[in-house]
């Protein structure tokens, strides 16, 4: 025993005892004050990329450890969650990622660094033009300077040359992913979108107020895109020159090096998917791929086939769309598939000096179109440089719009809500939220939020009439008042409990607008702070009977618990809360009037408040004053 911590040691430390293992070498931010301005101006965007670095990592852990029948129930129960949940209440602050893929970390930690130290560059970037201290012509001297400080780093960052398409579409494990994964795939599409789309509105807003709403705008863009997918998903890989122009043109080395990195993502989704590669071989494979996009003498294309490949891939109606300005139509596909040789950036698997399984015949990108999308018009532009509008909606609701055919919005007419820390709604001022109606519909069953309305009487009445009681047991100190009191306040304080549980499920389901929000909240403040109130009037007069002061408690918690309600009615009958969205639209077309189709979006910036041109398509449903109906 005495020489068996020797035999350990010389064990680990003998070559092959173990899996070759990575330097943890750690990374940090360029110094500077602008750091972590983002998260203070735009927490709604700067979380959501913490739920996106999440999202990331447990895409990769699935696809590595999950066995091959059960993938396909684990990526979706994955799916709902990022798109149900986590994306919606998205983490204050970033993941520890290899907690959430220890395999894969362990696996390919090199990978795991070198997307971090990418992340980093978009992070500090963003906190630079967030920063309202730091004057224009100053940012983009910064944002090169944090460029060269990403780039010293040889062993961990992306080339800043274009590396050739063909790498991520026509190797022999190329698409893998895309194709068996589709919606999935479109969700990581989306997450790429947005993260080179924001630079779009820091960059065009002149005031921190325009830079505030360019950025709700383009959040609500891309929560557009999470329904019904993955029909309003990207096509194609959103291309930094084609989302973010303006950003591109600034800063072409940055943009390239995002490209690079997504091109990346979409490369090891594909290895860890593909089953022509073993799981002993997965690591040298993706390790083959982190050298070549480290390398800027290969496999690469020109600055000027980068900027014109979002046109051949499709155009920018097939990545998503533009970030901001005018929304244009999508591409249709037609055929075809792009001929990475002809465009003079050549074949990986010929070109690369390391040796590589060859590529089966046939390899091509789902179909594109050239000259399918509109250029990215900006709010300034005239509205006519936009596609064909799409069969509008109730208010303008973008997301309600099919992908095809998106309407001609100007940015200034959109609008995304904060909700629990996150924007979960659309331009229309709609915030949308985990609703378990369908699920509820299904199984025969009220959904969770419903409750609330049922829990809230009972506890009201009883609590109103046990503070009226008491008033009468202090003033007459007689005990049948104060017993009376006693049963209510006891049934008034139990109801309180389900009533405030089950409000505080409806406040995170139900669907509502910005202006309900409002009211919302205060409701629910409200609704606690009474409680409070009368929980410590219950505690007194039980300690204290015939307490007048007890009693002029109650007066005041009786008094919030009815301002409570006067709100809740305002939910219901002034906002329509709890009322699914479709079914107000067939009510407004019933009880007013208007069919959706005779509703036209505004065209122009001066007009975009205006309301909508409206036909009657029935006559409105009204009686005489004190006739009942008579149908």
């Amino acid at each position: 025993m005495k020489y068996s911590g020797w035999v350990l040691a010389l064990a680990l430390g003998a070559p092959g005892f173990l899996p070759a293992q990575d330097r943890r070498d750690e990374q940090f931010y360029y110094p500077g004050s602008f750091n972590w301005s983002f998260l203070k101006m735009y927490p709604e965007g700067a979380r959501l990329f913490n739920a996106f670095d999440y999202g990331h990592a447990v895409l990769y852990e699935r696809l590595l450890t999950e066995p091959a029948a059960e993938l396909d129930a684990a990526l979706e129960k994955e799916y709902r969650f990022l798109t149900t949940d986590l994306l919606i209440r998205p983490p204050k602050f970033g993941v520890p990622e290899e907690a959430i893929e220890p395999t894969y970390a362990k696996l390919a930690w090199q990978a795991k660094q070198m997307f971090d130290w990418a992340h980093l560059l978009h992070r500090q970037i963003y906190d630079i033009y967030s920063d309202e201290r730091v004057e224009v012509e100053a940012k983009e001297a910064l944002i090169e300077k944090v460029t060269d400080y990403y780039l010293t780093r040889k062993d961990v960052a992306f080339t800043d040359v274009p590396k050739s398409m063909a790498l991520m579409d026509d190797q022999y494990f190329s698409q893998v992913f895309r194709k068996s994964q589709p919606k999935f795939n479109g969700l990581i599409w989306a997450y790429h979108w947005l993260q080179v789309g924001l630079y779009e509105p820091l960059i065009a807003g002149t005031t921190p107020a325009a830079k505030k709403a360019g950025v709700k705008a383009t959040l609500a863009r891309f929560w557009s895109m999470l329904e019904a997918p993955p029909s309003r998903f990207p096509r194609m890989m959103p291309m930094t020159a084609t989302i973010a122009p303006t950003f591109s043109a600034r800063h072409p080395r940055a943009a390239v090096i995002f490209d690079n990195l997504h091109m990346m993502h979409d490369i090891i989704s594909d290895v860890l998917a593909a089953d022509t590669i073993s799981r002993d071989r997965k690591r040298a494979v993706i390790y083959e791929q982190l050298a070549e996009f480290r390398d800027g003498t290969r496999n690469v294309m020109s600055m000027d086939e980068w900027k014109n490949m979002g046109e051949m891939m499709g155009g920018i109606g097939a990545m998503g769309g533009p970030a901001t300005g005018l929304l244009t139509p999508a591409a249709a596909p037609t055929g075809g598939a792009m001929d990475h040789a002809a465009m003079g950036h050549g074949n990986p698997a010929k070109d690369s000096a390391a040796a590589k399984p060859a590529m089966p015949p046939g390899m091509s990108h789902p179909p594109p179109t050239k000259d399918s999308a509109a250029a990215l018009a900006h709010t300034e532009h005239s509205p006519t440089a936009s596609g064909p509008a799409a069969p509008p909606t109730a208010g303008h609701d973008v997301s309600r719009m099919p992908a095809a055919a998106p309407a001609a919005v100007p940015t200034d007419t959109m609008d995304a809500h904060e909700h629990a820390g996150a924007p979960a709604g659309v331009d229309s001022g709609r915030v949308t939220v985990p609703d378990d109606s369908a699920a509820a519909a299904a199984t025969g069953l009220v959904p969770m939020h419903a409750w609330h309305p049922f829990m809230v009487h009972l506890p009201l009445v009883a609590l109103v009439l046990a503070v009226f009681f008491d008033i009468l047991a202090a003033w007459r100190s007689a005990a049948r008042w104060r017993d009376a009191a006693s049963l209510l306040w006891w049934v008034g304080l139990v109801g309180a409990v389900a009533a405030v549980a089950t409000g505080l499920v409806a406040y995170n389901r139900v669907d509502h607008s910005d202006s309900a929000h409002e009211v919302m909240t205060l409701h629910r403040n409200l609704a606690l702070a009474s409680s409070a109130v009368l929980i410590a009037c219950a505690a007194w007069r039980w300690r204290r009977p015939f307490s007048r002061t007890a009693a002029a408690l109650g007066v005041v918690g009786a008094i919030g618990l009815a301002t409570v309600g006067y709100l809740g009615g305002e939910m219901v009958y002034r906002h329509a809360l709890g009322i699914p969205t479709e079914v107000l639209k067939q009510v407004r077309t019933e009880r007013v009037g208007y069919g959706e189709q005779e509703m036209k979006p505004a065209t122009s910036s001066a007009d975009t408040t205006a309301d909508s041109t409206k036909a009657p398509a029935q006559k409105p449903h009204t009686h005489a004053p004190g006739k009942e109906h008579d149908d």
